[in-house]
């Protein structure tokens, strides 16, 4: 009798930056928000080794950013991060489109666009987020580069972040304070081409 590989269990760091990510990529943890180690620690009922090994580890994929004095805090994104990020998103994407070939007939339109359209009825800013996700993560898999996707993780992090910002602000009416041309750059770069397309 073969025994079954056994499953791999979460250690703490691994649990804490499950966490902590989600409230970042959720809102609950906004840009620039300080991360204070004792409190994070209460919050997730674990100690500060895991908290700290976590913050590290987000740190590495752009989420936090250590200060000089080794404390923790959401980024925050300026407007060349923003232009970064899109400049990457149009390239990788249009590139993946130039290159889907016959895969492009299988794109999911109906089905994204029954999935916007139930979001947009509930409400539910963090299931419009996942939803817009989904809708450029499927852009994505109609290229027949297999690498594409790995290029294309680098910016979903801080894009995440300020997809959220922007429903937040323009189509669910939360109070969210933002400079004016930041939000107007998210909205005509991110969402009308997303929106259009879904709705139109």
């Amino acid at each position: 009798m073969i025994n079954a590989a056994p499953k791999h269990r979460p250690n703490l760091s691994e649990i804490a930056y499950d966490e902590i990510k989600e409230m970042i990529l959720t809102g609950d943890l906004g840009q620039g928000e300080r991360i204070v180690l004792e409190r994070m620690s209460e919050r997730l009922n674990l100690s500060i080794t895991p908290i700290r090994e976590a913050l590290n580890k987000l740190a590495q994929d752009d989420l936090i950013k250590v200060t000089p004095r080794s404390s923790y805090e959401v980024i925050s994104l300026d407007p060349e991060d923003i232009n970064d990020i899109l400049d990457l998103r149009e390239m990788i994407e249009t590139f993946a489109l130039r290159t889907a070939g016959e895969k492009l007939a299988g794109f999911p339109v109906d089905s994204l666009r029954e999935l916007f359209h139930k979001i947009n009825a509930s409400g539910s800013y963090k299931k419009f987020v996942e939803a817009d996700i989904k809708f450029h993560e499927a852009i994505i898999a109609v290229s027949k580069n297999k690498r594409v996707l790995k290029l294309y993780s680098y910016i979903r992090n801080p894009e995440r972040i300020l997809i959220l910002l922007v429903l937040r602000f323009y189509i669910f009416n939360v109070n969210v304070t933002r400079p004016d041309h930041l939000i107007k750059w998210s909205v005509d770069v991110f969402y009308l081409p997303a929106l259009l397309f879904l709705f139109g």
